[in-house]
């Protein structure tokens, strides 16, 4: 049963891995091509992705698949194999 439920997790961690990357090149490129400001009162602000933001949301991205596979494979855990086969 355990070996269920790692599978399940592990899918939703490797998923997660896979989407923290493609956010975080997404939104470098983005943000490399596009100069991107908010002003106001003589006061401009840039956004500017920085080494600590990519990090921050790249644990954000593994953290979220964590907590989003961990019901599933919590519910797949307590049933047999062949029962969670059948519901497929």
């Amino acid at each position: 049963q355990f070996s269920i439920s790692w599978l399940i997790i592990s899918e939703a961690i490797i998923l997660s891995i896979v989407g923290g990357i493609v956010g975080i090149a997404g939104a470098s490129v983005f943000l490399d091509l596009q100069t991107i400001t908010i002003g106001n009162e003589g006061l401009a602000l840039a956004f500017i992705p920085s080494f600590s933001v990519c990090l921050k949301g790249f644990s954000l991205s593994l953290f979220l698949g964590f907590v989003a596979g961990a019901y599933p494979a919590w519910l797949a855990g307590k049933q047999s194999i062949a029962s969670n086969l059948r519901t497929v």
